[in-house]
């Protein structure tokens, strides 16, 4: 969907939510040492093998290192060494309105980002958006091309899961959630031709805004 976002807004809003951020991170290298301070110099506390989870508090990072924690140890693991996952959003999810686009096939969209489970691993960004239309049916038969048999009237939103490069600016997004009256949720994965990152798409609006935010955060 290449039209621009317009009518961006920002907000404070960020600077109250940096408080404890816990994340499950999978290590993903070989091995991945957890050390005393965040420093690659740092005394090894323990060492994690591929496969293993940690809890991570993404809130605290330092010099490309986070918070981590595995039974009763804590330290500091690279973030170089894991993937730090992402939870679906949940009822006390956060969202920050960051624009709506031009009107465009009898429909506009106004978009949110989750401020509340931002993750940035170096120039690597994960996040939750959140696409609420104006008008729901045209939205759902040339926008998301989803067949469905509920009535569009139910539809209440749609929530995208971004994972992108804030470096090189590019972005894929990997699964959306379809959120209904009633809680029935649809899952699936959305095609490639959503995530273009051309000059002036949604994409590449979004995937700034989301890189400044993760900055704060």
């Amino acid at each position: 969907m290449s039209v621009r976002i317009i009518c961006l807004v920002f907000s404070l809003l960020v600077l109250v939510l940096t408080g404890f951020a816990q994340s499950r991170a999978i290590v993903t290298s070989q091995t991945a040492n957890l050390r005393a301070k965040p420093d690659s110099n740092g005394e090894v506390l323990t060492t994690f093998e591929q496969g293993a989870e940690l809890e991570i508090d993404s809130s605290r990072r330092k010099n490309g290192f986070f918070y981590a924690a595995s039974r009763k140890i804590k330290g500091w693991v690279s973030g170089e060494k894991i993937d730090i996952k992402i939870k679906e959003p949940g009822r006390n999810t956060v969202w920050l309105f960051i624009g709506r686009t031009q009107r465009i096939n009898d429909f506009s969209v106004s978009y949110f980002l989750n401020v509340t489970q931002l993750i940035r691993n170096g120039n690597r960004i994960k996040f939750w958006t959140k696409a609420e239309p104006d008008n729901k049916k045209p939205y759902l038969a040339r926008f998301m091309n989803f067949k469905t048999e509920k009535d569009s009237a139910d539809f209440q939103y749609n929530a995208d899961l971004w994972e992108g490069d804030c470096g090189t600016k590019k972005i894929r997004s990997v699964r959306s959630l379809l959120f209904w009256r009633g809680g029935t949720v649809n899952r699936f994965v959305l095609s490639n031709k959503k995530a273009k990152t051309v000059s002036g798409s949604v994409g590449q609006t979004v995937l700034g805004e989301a890189c400044k935010m993760g900055k704060k955060v």
